[in-house]
């Protein structure tokens, strides 16, 4: 699917950042690269990236992504149109959607904003059924600001795989109630290798937090998604915590390479069902861990 939603873009040629069995530290990889040890051929021909571009090559497809002639503009509209369908709903646009032609509910009492620590009464409860909150809060004109943590790590970070979860106010005491906490935002799954060879390689992940932000809004708890609103707003309230894969709670200074940021991004609402959200450049607003300034 990504790839004809992008059909101009493909692998960018790079130098290799570790050795592996067949290659060393440095050498250029590209498109063509042979990708070992996996066998195209019965006389030692290896897959490269170029012959695996399409899953034509072995054997199957997918109902949404049949195309037989290369790049197919009418296809990736249909796409595009399912892709609104399927995991739209729950965005900032699938709310205006939902909303069309019926009446909007009245906007809320706004608030003076809360600084410090003066959230000591605050008791959020992010739930999908809540009350959505009026559309001028969350829209301007045809624009609405887009709020993600982005988490990175070494590649061996832990001794095997764990998550971070994300809340505003404090987590739960008990971790085993983590999961599936009332105040909790968001989680990001990493997927990292057991401590082997040092190596410093990054990988990373992110999580919307707009949904979640949006419940607060609704609240009343902050007064809409603009960043001079939520940046302080999140500065006092978001909280994250690391769980390991027995549910055990981690330091986060036991995480190697741990660097978690939340940045926001003005997206442009799509006119039609055909085209996607258009996001704008990515601005760092929070950085989480370590404790220091963003920039």
């Amino acid at each position: 699917m990504w790839q004809i939603l992008n059909p101009s873009s493909w692998i960018t040629p790079m130098s290799a950042g570790e050795t592996s069995f067949t290659a060393l530290k440095g050498t250029m990889q590209s498109s063509e690269s042979a990708l070992t040890p996996f066998f195209a051929t019965d006389d030692g021909k290896f897959w490269n990236s170029d012959m695996a571009r399409t899953t034509i090559a072995f054997g199957y497809s997918y109902a949404d992504t049949i195309t037989k002639t290369g790049y197919n503009e009418d296809l990736r509209e249909a796409l595009v149109k399912k892709i609104n369908i399927w995991y739209g709903s729950s965005s900032p646009v699938g709310l205006m959607e939902k909303k069309a032609g019926s009446r909007w509910s009245s906007p809320k009492t706004k608030k003076p904003a809360n600084n410090g620590h003066g959230r000591s009464s605050f008791r959020p409860n992010i739930k999908y059924d809540a009350e959505d909150p009026h559309a001028s809060s969350i829209f301007r004109g045809n624009h609405y600001t887009e709020w993600v943590a982005n988490v990175e790590v070494n590649v061996e970070a832990l001794d095997g795989s764990f998550v971070v979860h994300f809340f505003f106010g404090p987590p739960p005491q008990d971790e085993d109630n983590w999961h599936l906490a009332p105040n909790l935002a968001g989680t990001v799954a990493i997927f990292t290798m057991n401590r082997m060879t040092g190596s410093e390689s990054k990988i990373s992940g992110a999580i919307p937090l707009t949904s979640a932000i949006i419940k607060m809004v609704a609240a009343g708890e902050v007064n809409d998604l603009t960043p001079q609103e939520v940046q302080p707003f999140l500065a006092d309230i978001l909280y994250f915590a690391v769980q390991s894969s027995n549910n055990s709670q981690v330091d986060p200074r036991q995480v190697d390479g741990l660097n978690i940021l939340v940045a926001s991004s003005n997206v442009k609402i799509p006119r039609t069902q055909s085209e996607l959200p258009e996001w704008g450049s990515s601005v760092t607003r929070l950085r989480l861990w370590p404790f220091n300034s963003p920039n």
